[in-house]
């Protein structure tokens, strides 16, 4: 089951470095000019409006590669965890109880779907809930497996058959 934010991280990544870009230049071009103006009085207004925009785009644009920042350390934080669970986790069978379609969210008039998965752990039979899988189409009664921390056993991976 892969985790990627790929297209989001790409168009914030892409809107951020333009946003900032355009605006970076126009509030630098508002500055020399403003430098100009004080020379020769003629275009002020074009000035102001080159700030102004300059002002807006380029915090816009820095939101943005935050925003992207944020998204790619999500995934990698996703990824190391997965990794130390296949590393040090320990593994059990699990069964999928109850599968749910997420209509809050629609992509190409698809809809992701949501599994509760029940295992016995150490602590007791417990439910997980898997995160959005659009790839995955499990079933109830489906056999998983469920790579989980024996330390903190809210740190859990469920992995899904392909069919």
């Amino acid at each position: 089951m892969k985790h990627s934010n790929w297209g989001l991280k790409l168009v914030f990544g892409l809107l951020g470095g333009i946003y900032t870009v355009v605006g970076g230049v126009l509030l630098a071009l508002a500055i020399t000019r403003a430098d100009n103006m004080l020379k020769h009085s003629v275009l002020a207004g074009d000035n102001t409006a080159f700030g102004i925009v300059g002002l807006v785009f380029l915090p816009l644009g820095i939101a943005f590669l935050i925003v992207t920042l944020l998204l790619a350390r999500a995934d990698k934080r996703r990824a190391r965890m997965r990794e130390d669970l296949l590393t040090w986790g320990s593994r059990v069978k699990g069964e999928v109880v109850d599968v749910q379609i997420d209509y809050t969210v629609r992509i190409n008039r698809r809809s992701p779907v949501i599994a509760k998965v029940r295992c016995v752990l150490p602590s007791g039979e417990v439910t997980m809930k898997s995160p959005r899988l659009w790839d995955a189409s499990p079933a109830v009664g489906d056999a998983v497996e469920v790579l989980y921390d024996p330390m903190n056993e809210k740190r859990y991976v469920i992995e899904f058959q392909q069919k």
